[in-house]
C-alpha cells in the first residue's frame, strides 16, 4: 500500500511562521490576570510554547513524510527515485530530525529562564530571543522543507497497490488502447484520448471475483528504444513491470492509426519478454475491426488474443483468461 496515502502535509514555511506567531498572540490574550509579574510570565510562556508546538508539529509531519521512504516497498521507492535521489532523502531525514531536537532544546532553555526571571523586561527579552531562534530554524531550512513538501505532493498521489493480491500490468506502445482496456475490465476511470501519450502516470483499477480482487495497472506508453534511454514517464511503466507484474498484457495496434509499425511494436514486446522472464505475458492485438497492417507477418508465432475494444470483441474471453490465471496466483500469495 502507498505509505504516504494517509500522511498529512505540513504547512509551507512562510505560512507556518505567520500562523505560529498569530496563534501565539491569540493564546496569550486569553491569560487571565494574576498579578503583573506572574501574568506576564504566563503570557510569555504561552507564546513560546504555542510557537514551539506549531513548528515542531509540522516538522514531525515532514519527518514522517521523508521517513516513509525507508519503510516503502521497492516499487514505491523506485517511483520516488525518479525525481528524488536516495541520498537526498536520507540527508533530508537527518536534517529534519536535527531541527526537531534543536527546537526542543531551545524551548527547554528559554522556558527555564523565563520561570526563573524576576523582571518583566527580561521576560520580554527571553520570549523575543526564543521566538527569533525558533523561527530562524524554519527560515534557514526553507528550501529543504519545501523539498519535503514536494516529495509529499508527488508520493501521496501514487496509486495504492497491494502486493498480496494478483496484479495485471497492461503495457505497450503509445495509443494502443491500454487505458481503454483497463477502464473496460476494471473500476478504473483513466482519461482516454485519441492521441498518444495521454497516460503519464500509473493508474490502478480492480476486477472483482467471488473471493478476491485483481488489480489492473494502466501504464504510460513505451517507445522503441533501449531501457537505459527511457524517459521519466516510461520508467514508471518499467518500474510497475519490474515490481508488480504477476501477469503482463502487452497490446499491439495494427490499425491505420498505429504509433509504430508492427516490427517496432514487436521489438518492444521482445524487450519486455526478455527483461521480465518470470511474468506471465498475454499478447493482445487491439483494433482488429480496422486492421491494416499484415499481422501474420510479424505476430503469427505468438499466441495472441484478438480484441476490438470499440466493438467489445474478445473482451469476455480476455477477462476469463485473466481470472483463470489470477486464481493460481492468488492461491500462491495466500501461502
Amino acid at each position: 500500500m502507498n505509505p504516504w496515502e494517509k500522511l498529512k502535509p505540513f504547512t509551507k514555511p512562510d505560512i507556518l511562521i505567520e500562523e505560529s506567531l498569530s496563534k501565539a498572540s491569540r493564546e496569550s490574550r486569553k491569560i487571565s490576570f494574576r498579578g503583573k509579574l506572574e501574568t506576564v510570565r504566563r503570557k510569555e510562556r504561552v507564546r513560546i510554547l504555542v510557537v514551539y508546538r506549531n513548528i515542531v508539529r509540522n516538522l514531525r509531519r515532514s519527518y514522517k513524510i521523508v521517513n516513509a521512504y525507508l519503510k516503502a516497498n521497492d516499487f514505491y521507492k523506485d517511483l520516488v527515485k525518479i525525481y528524488f535521489s536516495e541520498d537526498e532523502i536520507l540527508a533530508l531525514r537527518s536534517k529534519i530530525r536535527n531541527m526537531i531536537l534543536t527546537a526542543e532544546k531551545l524551548k527547554e532553555k528559554y522556558v527555564s529562564e523565563l520561570n526563573e526571571s524576576k523582571s518583566v523586561d527580561d521576560m520580554g527579552r527571553i520570549r523575543r530571543e526564543c521566538l527569533g531562534r525558533l523561527i530562524s530554524i524554519v527560515k534557514r531550512n526553507r528550501k529543504l522543507l519545501n523539498t519535503a513538501l514536494e516529495l509529499w505532493k508527488y508520493a501521496h498521489r501514487l496509486p495504492s497497490i497491494s502486493i498480496d493480491e494478483p496484479v495485471v500490468v497492461v503495457a505497450g506502445p503509445p495509443n494502443v488502447g491500454k487505458s481503454t482496456l483497463v477502464n473496460t475490465l476494471s473500476t478504473a476511470e483513466v482519461k482516454v484520448a485519441s492521441y498518444p501519450f495521454t497516460t503519464k502516470d500509473i493508474h490502478v483499477g480492480h476486477l472483482f471475483t467471488d473471493f478476491y480482487r485483481i488489480q489492473l495497472i494502466d501504464t504510460p506508453g513505451l517507445l522503441d528504444r533501449p531501457l537505459s534511454e527511457r524517459n521519466e514517464i516510461e520508467m514508471k511503466a518499467i518500474i510497475a513491470l519490474k515490481h508488480l507484474s504477476d501477469i503482463i498484457i502487452f497490446m499491439f495496434d495494427p490499425s491505420p492509426f498505429r504509433y509504430y509499425e508492427l516490427e517496432e511494436q514487436l521489438s518492444i514486446y521482445n524487450e519486455i519478454r526478455d527483461s521480465f522472464p518470470t511474468a506471465i505475458i498475454i499478447p493482445v492485438i487491439n483494433k482488429i475491426d480496422v486492421v491494416e497492417a499484415d499481422i501474420n507477418k510479424y505476430l503469427d508465432n505468438l499466441d495472441v488474443m484478438r480484441l476490438s475494444l470499440a466493438l467489445g470483441i474478445g473482451v469476455d474471453e480476455l477477462r476469463s483468461r485473466i481470472v483463470s490465471l489470477s486464481e493460481e496466483i492468488w492461491r500462491s500469495k495466500l501461502h
